[in-house]
């Protein structure tokens, strides 16, 4: 299996295109034109980052479990390009990069022939368009494909959001695509009884994010420690800090492993952080 693919994003747009993901490695989506927005279902089973510009062109998708199917709608240059993501726990090696282009590829030569005509071209679709207050309209597909019909209503939803988005400003818009821009730290603090965690998350980003307490997971030295947390919402320019009682005394140089996942209702991130027992 090759580790870079080229796709056509054309052929994508009309049937749209599954990508391959594992646990073992990270998948990159390179499109043509910056990436305005992405959306999608299961999003927790999977982690989609945008970089800033000038790398906004880039897609990194991570698996955050062993098996599983979700779809993402990826709108980009005027287009929406419909994908399913696909999980395989035991995959070790795969694609790693798919390059989404505009240029078809080229097919393999005939073999001369005196009576057979040269196959036609098909003419690539057109890119589908976005008018701010125009009416979106999509035709169902004959023969009952449920779920391409439920892929498609899910595009609809994005570009009204867009549309919406666009009535209110570039600013809206803006707002609305920036990836979320979060730091986690941790802290242990030795008590008399038992070890606490003080965990501090910041977020620099455009808007309130919201970690939820039964996303945090929590491992001393590989091994993991159940703890009462409780949410955590952190609103755009502000830290906000959660002291967890561990119910246990750490050894000096006891590593302390955190991941959380954290969500702003467009975007699903995973934030991780070690530290260790002094």
């Amino acid at each position: 299996m090759p580790l870079v693919v080229q796709v056509s994003a054309s052929a994508a747009e009309v049937n749209g295109r599954t990508i391959k993901l594992s646990p073992y490695y990270q998948v990159v989506l390179e499109f043509p034109q910056a990436i305005d927005l992405v959306g999608g279902s299961n999003t927790s089973l999977f982690k989609a980052t945008v970089p800033d510009a000038p790398q906004d062109r880039y897609l990194l998708l991570d698996a955050l479990a062993t098996t599983g199917t979700a779809t993402i709608n990826v709108i980009t240059g005027g287009r929406v390009l419909p994908l399913t993501l696909v999980i395989d726990g035991k995959a070790k090696t795969g694609t790693r990069k798919y390059v989404f282009t505009d240029v078809e590829a080229a097919a393999p030569e005939a073999a001369p022939s005196s009576t057979a005509a040269a196959p036609a071209t098909p003419k690539p679709a057109a890119p589908l368009t976005v008018t701010p207050g125009a009416p979106l309209t999509v035709t169902p597909q004959a023969g009952g494909d449920a779920a391409l019909n439920a892929a498609r209503d899910d595009l609809v939803t994005a570009l009204t959001r867009i549309q919406d988005l666009k009535g209110q400003g570039a600013g809206a818009v803006a707002a609305a695509v920036s990836p979320m821009r979060l730091q986690l730290t941790a802290a242990v603090t030795s008590g008399e009884g038992t070890d606490a965690l003080t965990l501090s998350v910041q977020n620099t980003g455009t808007g309130a994010v919201t970690l939820n307490a039964d996303d945090l997971q929590l491992w001393v030295d590989g091994r993991r420690v159940q703890v009462q947390a409780e949410d955590l919402e952190v609103d755009a320019g502000e830290t906000q800090r959660l002291n967890l009682d561990l119910g246990l005394k750490l050894r000096a140089g006891d590593a302390v492993r955190v991941t959380w996942l954290a969500g702003d209702g467009r975007a699903l991130s995973r934030l991780e952080t070690t530290t260790r027992a002094k």
